[in-house]
């Protein structure tokens, strides 16, 4: 493998676009939305497809792992590596071609899934799946991820929407991969190989992939069992880790004409989760559920205290039942009828509707901030993901959530839960510090306990947010030795290496690994020049940002004005607080360590991070301390 110096040195005579291997910029991409920290070995921000594929083809001579990236938000430690960080949402964010007729557009993977729709709207379509961090990821995550999001009841998951991918393997060949009408002859003979495998292990196949909606866990062999199997398919899923996605052809619906909300509000738990399979019948484009914990931080929250309003005194539980029709008034009474039913049966002691989109989106807010939110949780326990992911079929959701809840309080915690309550996904988070090594501890018991009980039930333990690093070392206890085989084997055709995204599906590190806060961190204590009595310490402060990239938002909002401005990631509150939070862990000499200032000195200062940062992160204030170090 090539040297540091010698990889940097080969990319910039390669690639036309920006080059970096300096410790800060490493430092800012070591991190995503997950529990992890891998320091990459290079970034690149490509300027088109050809200076994609030249770092591609760099990498790939010089025989150095590649890791394709978007938005940085994954939970599941997808966009973390110790690789050529190659990241396409700076440049390659182009809606190239929309065919209405057809129903499908073809984009660059750095296009925002919120942008993308906001380009299309004038049309009156859409690319349907929906994240919560839907104004931030980038189509090419959503492809390597499977994303999915709230309605997913009604248009399922991005495998349904796409439908063909130009790829470029890690040898730098280029090739669209679809149904067989468009082979090439590379492609081709992908194909053939890939099918061979398939069509070895299609017993297992049968027997082992879980029968439910919500499932993205190893690679979509399922996917390709039918009689027109779609190549790009297994693309789909499968986190960057077979090739480099350039371009793909993803399908376009036509926008909902009417929507309205019912928010239902739960005296317990459980009747909100029994409530669930009571409604889905009904038809709703969406059920999610979000918990107490998750309300009670928001209403004290600056960035979603004003959009709570809805709220009617303080439920255990709500549950947003969306409903679309043809007109306003189709929908209204919908969501109206189930409402009054719920009301009815004393199952709800409160339901506020929703008809109009005001509404509608200060609750859509409230849920989409949940992740941020829950950071701002006082103490050092926080809620963590790892089991954040799991589903399971809805008659035996409650059943499911009654054990983790136990499993929980026997390692002596309490999780958070929210999410898609109507597709048998709850986003279950153990309040846990990954500072404390009996934690730690707890989180792999908690794990190990609950993806044992989640086979038993014939669910999933990633139902929307990959494997990563988080869960892949799982998927042969899920899939068997036979699958895991094949999948190794279909890495191995497309990725013979082994440099696409390692450690992701296949070979992957136990959950306890490589963690952001776990050994050897140790940030130091401080009590700043500012009182942090919200946060508590000046340590705590500089820890909030958990990396889910609200800051990397271009549409509504202010946050963050440098980062708009030069789609630059280090020039977002995001890259600035994991700066500061690696030199107050040793990375750097302090917080005031000039080599940080290529970040700091760009703040404005605006505080809009203050008030639209979900987990609250103060940049100006941080700024000041550094300054004042």
């Amino acid at each position: 493998m090539a040297s540091p110096s010698a990889l940097e040195a080969a990319l910039r005579a390669a690639v036309r676009g920006e080059v970096a291997a300096d410790p800060l910029t490493l430092g800012v991409y070591a991190t995503d939305a997950s529990l992890y920290q891998i320091t990459p070995r290079a970034v690149v921000c490509p300027l088109d497809e050809a200076d994609l594929v030249a770092a591609v083809r760099t990498c790939g001579a010089l025989g150095v792992p590649i890791l394709p990236r978007a938005g940085g938000t994954s939970l599941g430690g997808s966009a973390v590596g110790a690789a050529c960080v190659i990241d396409v949402s700076r440049h390659m964010h182009a809606l190239i071609e929309v065919d209405e007729a057809g129903g499908w557009a073809r984009v660059q993977l750095g296009l925002v899934r919120d942008n993308l729709n906001a380009l299309l709207a004038p049309r009156r379509l859409m690319f349907a799946p929906d994240p919560a961090t839907g104004n931030r990821a980038g189509v090419g995550g959503m492809i390597g991820n499977n994303s999915s999001g709230m309605r997913s009841l009604r248009y399922g998951l991005t495998l349904h929407h796409t439908r063909a991918v130009k790829i470029a393997l890690a040898d730098g060949r280029v090739t669209w991969l679809g149904t067989a009408d468009r082979d090439d002859a590379l492609a081709a003979e992908l194909r053939a190989r890939v099918m061979e495998v398939v069509d070895r292990v299609r017993p297992q196949i049968a027997a082992r992939y879980p029968k439910i909606l919500r499932r993205v866990q190893g690679y979509n062999l399922d996917a390709l069992t039918g009689e027109t199997p779609n190549l790009a398919h297994l693309i789909v899923g499968s986190e960057g880790s077979l090739a480099t996605v350039l371009e793909a052809e993803v399908g376009v619906v036509p926008l909902p004409a009417a929507t309205a909300l019912a928010v239902a509000h739960f005296a317990d738990l459980e009747t909100a989760l029994r409530t669930v399979q009571r409604v889905v019948p009904e038809g709703p484009s969406a059920v999610e559920i979000v918990d107490q914990t998750t309300l009670d931080l928001a209403r004290a929250n600056p960035a979603t205290e004003d959009l709570c309003d809805w709220l009617v005194g303080s439920p255990a539980a709500v549950l947003g039942i969306e409903f679309c029709a043809d007109t306003a008034d189709e929908a209204a009474a919908r969501a109206a009828e189930v409402g009054a039913a719920l009301l009815a049966s004393g199952a709800a002691y409160a339901v506020s509707q929703l008809p109009d989109a005001p509404g509608q989106q200060r609750f859509w807010a409230v849920r989409k901030a949940g992740l941020g939110v829950m950071t701002t949780m006082r103490g050092e326990r926080k809620p963590m993901p790892g089991i954040e992911d799991c589903a399971v079929p809805l008659d035996v959701l409650p059943e499911f959530i009654e054990a983790v809840l136990a499993i929980c309080a026997r390692h002596d915690t309490r999780p958070t839960l929210y999410a898609h309550a109507g597709v048998g996904l709850i986003h279950v988070r153990p309040i846990l510090s990954m500072k404390d090594p009996a934690d730690i501890a707890r989180l792999k018991a908690i794990a190990d306990e609950t993806f044992a009980l989640v086979i038993s039930l014939g669910g999933s333990i990633s139902g929307e947010h990959g494997d990563g690093l988080a869960r892949s070392a799982y998927l042969e206890q899920f899939f068997g030795p036979e699958l895991m085989a094949a999948f190794a084997q279909v890495k191995a055709i497309f990725d013979p290496r082994g440099l696409m995204n390692p450690g992701k599906i296949v070979a992957g590190p136990p959950i306890d690994e490589n963690l952001r806060l776990g050994p050897p961190y140790r940030a130091e204590v401080r009590d700043g020049w500012y009182r942090w009595s919200r946060e508590e310490h000046l340590d705590r402060a500089i820890e909030l940002c958990n990396g889910v990239g609200a800051c990397r938002s271009t549409l509504a909002g202010a946050m963050c004005p440098t980062y708009r401005a030069t789609r630059d990631e280090s020039l977002s509150t995001r890259a600035r607080a994991n700066a500061l939070r690696l030199a107050n862990s040793g990375h750097f000499e302090s917080i005031g360590d000039l080599a940080l200032a290529p970040v700091l000195d760009t703040c404005l200062a605006c505080k809009a991070c203050r008030t639209e940062c979900p987990s609250n992160v103060d940049l100006a204030r941080l700024k000041a301390e550094a300054l004042a170090a």
